[in-house]
């Protein structure tokens, strides 16, 4: 098997999801990394930056910049927590939640659309073996 040709496919493989997320995205005005931003504070009002950032896999003072985007774009609210002065309380706000749920329903649909070319078995076994992949990966990188 030769690595250098998996590894160049997958390499691809991942410039050409990018893509067409950056080009989805920016038909909302938004970014992937704003998305997510998003998308974890929703599901986690409070997050604190350094999570945040762990989870969208970039700085502190990207992620700050990212935040501010979205809170001076009327999507987020940002407070000082009261018990930690050097903390903020995110929360999603009334248009950031309408904007959120219209991107991830279209967001859905697009990535459905990206994956007809295989049947559910096909899915199934690549999931399967991008599972792997992945978790040895993140072992690799401990």
């Amino acid at each position: 098997m030769d690595n250098d040709f998996l590894y160049d496919l997958l390499a691809k493989t991942s410039l050409l999801l990018q893509d067409g997320d950056r080009r989805f995205f920016q038909g909302f005005g938004l970014s992937q990394a704003r998305f997510y931003a998003l998308l974890h504070v929703q599901k986690d009002p409070g997050i604190s930056l350094t999570e945040l950032s762990r989870r969208l896999l970039c700085t502190k003072g990207n992620t700050t910049r990212i935040l501010a985007s979205l809170t001076e774009g009327g999507l987020l609210s940002r407070t000082v927590d009261p018990q930690d002065q050097r903390a903020y309380h995110l929360e999603i706000s009334a248009r950031g939640q309408g904007l959120f749920d219209q991107v991830r329903a279209a967001y859905q649909h697009f990535n459905q659309e990206r994956f007809t070319a295989l049947t559910d078995r096909q899915k199934r076994m690549l999931l399967d073996q991008l599972q792997i992949l992945n978790d040895d990966l993140v072992r690799q990188l401990q």
